[in-house]
């Protein structure tokens, strides 16, 4: 399994953002102070993390866009993350969110956050649990807690 697409739209200092991962990247890198860290943030909270201290917040709210001064803040974010070559042993967990689907290998989660309301995920643009993607990302090997995603610092 690869992570193909991020798209957010409200995350932290990105209003509308779509990033391609063709095959090959390996570590995200550029100046200081260019949101590499939010990128990785953004991947990490797609992913279902739930400690604010690893998105470097203090409160859930805070991935929310604060706006600037030529965009107004907004209501909510949405993440969403584009698996390719998924195999069906990685889809055995979330089998009953895509039974009569057509055999794919490509698959979307996506984690919706309001200011004022708990976290919504999807999982094919089909409403499911932290559970469901959480089970599907275990059984691909990823996650927010494995060697998939590196955050800054951790590295010796």
């Amino acid at each position: 399994m690869n992570l193909r697409t991020l798209v957010v739209n409200g995350f932290k200092s990105f209003a509308e953002t779509k990033i391609d991962f063709p095959d090959g990247i390996t570590a995200v890198v550029g100046p200081n102070g260019t949101g590499k860290s939010n990128i990785v943030d953004a991947i990490l909270w797609a992913m279902g993390e739930q400690s604010v201290k690893s998105l470097r917040s203090e409160r859930m709210e805070d991935v929310i866009f604060n706006g600037t001064e030529q965009r107004k803040p907004m209501g909510m974010v949405e993440a969403s993350l584009v698996f390719s070559d998924v195999t069906p042993q990685e889809l055995e967990p979330v089998s009953a969110l895509v039974e009569g689907l057509e055999q794919t290998t490509d698959v979307m989660i996506t984690r919706r956050l309001y200011r004022d309301r708990d976290s919504e995920y999807y999982f094919n643009k089909i409403a499911c649990r932290l559970k469901d993607i959480r089970g599907f990302l275990w059984n691909a090997r990823a996650g927010t807690r494995g060697q998939s995603v590196i955050e800054q610092g951790n590295i010796e």
